[in-house]
């Protein structure tokens, strides 16, 4: 039992070590290029810039390219040398790993548990008929093919899209009853957005990443900036849904941030999931606003062009370098003490003709 807990150690520390300081050098790249292409690139395309610190990791260390970038663990030697001997602190590190995902994994399996029951237990109720009607509006202005469940709840801190697999979309019951016809309308855009975007699956993987890799910071970080580039990315959905001017939708962002000062539920995809968040909607808004609303069909299509190949960019440059191979074949001259036999006899006429060809 000892010796297989301690190969399970060695092979999770052979494949965590060079991994970690490769998503950490692939999270710097990519923050660099969020940096210089913010205000160049769609929020969809530096989404899914980002999700590439995510992927990274299920990537194998050992896989190289020819554009890798010298990684610091280089001087170590080849990722794929031979095994060597398991050692006591490899298994330290890997239950302590271990130890800290049934922690994390076991807090947000009661938080999402908890969050449903508080929302879509008995205190929800379906909504009412003129809120039914408007949510089919917004899914049909969306192109939405079907139209998830809609629920009304007490409890709801704002709205939010809830769960993973079969999303709800939770109204509180104070906001439906105050709230004006176009406050609904947008709200309910930006909901169902979530949904057509397939964002709580998006959630449910920064969710697993989050706590399977615990200990990288990178992974905390990506999931900050994803979430709110998939709430620009809803914002922008919901101004071309309604006729491309954003000055009426950003209205609404703005007088309904009180919820914002609510501490954000687990597992759900709030209308305002950051304060810090609002500033950064807010001035997206008035840039789309200043020209017209979302860019033209071919542009969008050569910026996606042009995203698709810095992409496969960022992800070749943070594989290993190819190295050389072990054994591969090295010329050596021959000396002529090295031969035997006849080979020696024919070393010496080869040399003598080449002496010859020489002197002439």
């Amino acid at each position: 039992m000892t010796a297989a807990l301690l190969d399970l150690a060695r092979s999770w520390w052979e494949w965590c070590a060079p991994v970690s300081l490769q998503v950490a050098v692939m999270y710097v790249i990519v923050a660099a290029l969020d940096g210089l292409l913010r205000r160049r690139t769609p929020p969809g395309g530096l989404a899914v810039l980002w999700m590439l610190v995510l992927v990274r990791w299920l990537v194998p260390p050992s896989l190289e390219s020819p554009m890798g970038l010298s990684m610091p663990w280089d001087a170590l030697g080849p990722i794929t040398a031979q095994p060597t001997e398991p050692s006591r602190e490899a298994l330290a590190a890997f239950l302590v790993w271990l130890s800290g995902c049934c922690i994390l994994g076991g807090v947000a399996i009661s938080k999402c548990r908890g969050l449903r029951r508080e929302w879509l237990g008995g205190a929800s109720r379906p909504p009412p008929a003129g809120i039914a009607g408007l949510a089919r509006e917004a899914a049909g202005r969306l192109g939405l093919a079907s139209l998830p469940e809609v629920h009304v709840a007490e409890s709801a801190a704002g709205p939010a899209v809830v769960g993973f697999l079969r999303p709800i979309v939770v109204l509180p019951a104070g906001f439906i009853e105050t709230a004006t016809r176009e406050e609904l309308i947008h709200v309910l855009l930006h909901e169902l957005a979530h949904v057509k975007r397939r964002d709580p699956l998006l959630q449910l993987l920064c969710l697993v990443s989050q706590v399977v890799f615990w200990f990288h910071p990178s992974i905390w970080l990506a999931r900050r900036r994803l979430s709110a580039l998939t709430e620009i990315c809803c914002d922008e959905a919901v101004v071309a849904a309604d006729g491309g001017c954003a000055a009426g939708y950003r209205r609404t962002l703005l007088q309904l941030a009180r919820p914002m000062l609510a501490p954000r539920p687990f597992g759900s995809l709030h209308f305002f999931p950051r304060r810090s968040q609002l500033l950064l909607r807010v001035e997206r808004l008035a840039r789309l606003d200043g020209r017209g609303g979302v860019c033209p069909c071919r542009r969008r299509i050569l910026r996606r062009a042009l995203a698709g190949c810095l992409w496969a960019t960022v992800l070749l440059c943070s594989l290993t370098p190819v190295r050389p191979r072990a054994g591969a074949l090295e010329f050596t001259p021959l000396s002529f003490e090295s031969l035997e036999g006849c080979l020696q006899l024919r070393y010496a006429v080869q040399a003598a003709v080449a002496r010859q060809s020489l002197d002439r």
